[in-house]
């Protein structure tokens, strides 16, 4: 009697044990299935989402831009130039003003090794900003400058590269690539500290790429 009692009780606890272990099987496959229906949800609303899977889209890049600039010396063998831009046209997206750096080494005559470090800085409306390293591939003087002997007035037509490595608002993450061509008046300096002074017109065409917004393609203006 006492042996079948016990055989009853461990009966009873192992149906109560798989009872339990299959309520907790359920429970499990069902928040398991809520989470994956929460991640389709989730993918299908874009909330998750990463940057490598916006799509990007590739515009034509031009501008046409004119300004003074200035050459100083940095030594007794190399001068920085400083360039101001102001727009009077620019694709994809509109461009207000900007800058363009550079150093010349004058130990070397001739471009593209005569010219280094060169950079524009290029700025929009709101926080549209597009940056790009430059190269001066070609100068040809057709009248040539000679302060040597006071001559300050001369015309320049040079060509170079520009490589986009970047940008901010309609030009965030932007890249490209294109290349210039610009004309320089070269005149006596105007400000105290630099050597010459002029104005330049230039005229940059090539490819940028930007990134999609809100996964449509952005629009131009």
């Amino acid at each position: 009697m006492m042996l079948k009692s016990l055989f009853t009780y461990i009966s009873c606890c192992i149906i109560c044990l798989c009872f339990a272990f299959c309520i907790s099987c359920k429970k499990q496959s069902a928040e398991t299935n809520q989470d994956v229906t929460e991640i389709n949800l989730g993918t299908a609303h874009g909330i998750v989402s990463h940057e490598h899977d916006i799509p990007k889209v590739t515009y034509p890049f031009s501008t046409e831009s004119s300004g003074q600039f200035t050459i100083s010396a940095v030594s007794a063998t190399v001068v920085k130039i400083d360039q101001e831009m102001i727009f009077s046209s620019a694709s994809p997206f509109p461009l207000i003003q900007g800058t363009v750096q550079g150093y010349d080494d004058l130990t070397i005559p001739t471009f593209p090794d005569r010219f280094f470090d060169g950079s524009f800085s290029f700025f929009g409306q709101g926080n549209d900003a597009v940056f790009a390293a430059v190269t001066v591939q070609t100068s040809v003087f057709s009248d040539p400058i000679n302060p040597a002997i006071g001559d300050f007035f001369g015309s320049e037509d040079f060509t170079g590269t520009f490589q986009i490595t970047g940008g901010t608002g309609r030009y965030l993450n932007a890249k490209g690539s294109g290349t210039y061509s610009a004309h320089s008046e070269w005149r006596p300096p105007i400000q105290a500290g630099t050597l010459f002074s002029g104005f330049t017109t230039v005229n940059c065409n090539g490819t940028i790429s930007v990134l999609a917004r809100n996964g449509q393609l952005q629009d131009r203006y």
